[in-house]
């Protein structure tokens, strides 16, 4: 995949990346510091903070977030989890139980505007 990188190249920290075993705890003071100037107040509804999709996965895998939903919702980097971490037999059975299921698919033909923003997503209700 990457045939002129050596593998100890793909696999080195990058260039003053501090060690792991410093990190957390750095980051930590920081967040206790941050909380200590302006309390919790806005934030009363957080229950974890992830630092990446890989720690949320692990905490809250597809099967537990979606086997009792009702409805599902998904697009993005949620279309990804459902199409390739969420066994078919599973949805289907979602689905044929009565669970409402809305995908957002972008246009892989579309061409982008010409003044290259995207533009936002529509929906239409079926007749």
């Amino acid at each position: 995949m990457f045939p002129e990188w050596t593998a100890e190249e793909l696999f080195a920290a990058p260039p003053g990346d501090e060690s792991p075993a410093d990190s957390p705890s750095d980051e930590r003071a920081d967040l206790e510091s941050t909380t200590d100037r302006f309390g919790t107040a806005d934030y009363a509804d957080v229950t974890a903070v992830y630092a990446t999709r890989a720690e949320f996965s692990f905490a809250h895998p597809p099967h537990a977030l979606l086997d009792s939903a009702t409805t599902i919702r998904a697009a993005d980097l949620s279309l990804n989890t459902l199409c390739q971490q969420y066994p078919d037999q599973r949805l289907y059975r979602l689905i044929e139980n009565g669970t409402t299921l809305q995908a957002l698919f972008l246009d892989p033909k579309a061409r982008p505007p010409a003044n290259g923003k995207r533009a936002a997503p529509t929906t239409t209700s079926p007749p």
